[in-house]
């Protein structure tokens, strides 16, 4: 029987595996050293392989999002050069550490993604907007809710919006 993965330990693994990746090679020494010279930080792990990233301060989000069945991972990244909202798709099905299939953009990427689980469905928000065509469209098509983005009385630093009963 194959092992499952709860979203608290997916969302911690995604976020990892962001990090990680975005942080996986070392830059040039020097302005005009060719990016060739790029190398692999080593992790004490001879075995791991980390080809997943969409750059610094992604945004995971695990869902179901080809329907087959499986988690797989989308990830927002609001960042240069980065800047998108990233699938990748679990090839191996319902196992405890997934490997994904390389990313396809379906959408722009915006700070602050964050997925909320109603009645087994995903519904995905930014600072004062729900995204409902997000298996469709990603987050292209927001819906404004009706409060401010920021409802705290000064600048927050993760400003992440959740449905709570």
């Amino acid at each position: 029987m194959a092992s499952t993965i709860g979203r608290p330990t997916w969302t911690i693994l995604a976020a990892m595996a962001c990090l990680a990746a975005s942080t996986a090679s070392r830059l040039p020494a020097a302005e005009g050293e060719s990016a060739a010279r790029l190398e692999p930080i080593l992790y004490r792990n001879p075995g791991l392989a980390v080809d997943l990233g969409v750059g610094l301060w992604c945004w995971p989000i695990p869902v179901d999002f080809d329907a087959d069945g499986d988690l797989d991972l989308v990830a927002s990244c609001p960042d240069k050069p980065y800047n998108g909202t990233y699938f990748f798709e679990n090839a191996t099905g319902k196992v405890k550490f997934p490997i994904f299939k390389p990313a396809r953009r379906i959408s722009r990427g915006l700070t602050n993604a964050s997925p909320s689980y109603v009645n087994g469905k995903l519904r995905v928000l930014t600072p004062g907007q729900e995204h409902p065509e997000f298996l469709k469209a990603g987050l292209d098509l927001p819906q404004k809710l009706p409060l401010a983005a920021n409802i705290h009385p000064n600048k927050v630093r993760a400003n992440q919006w959740k449905y709570v009963d």
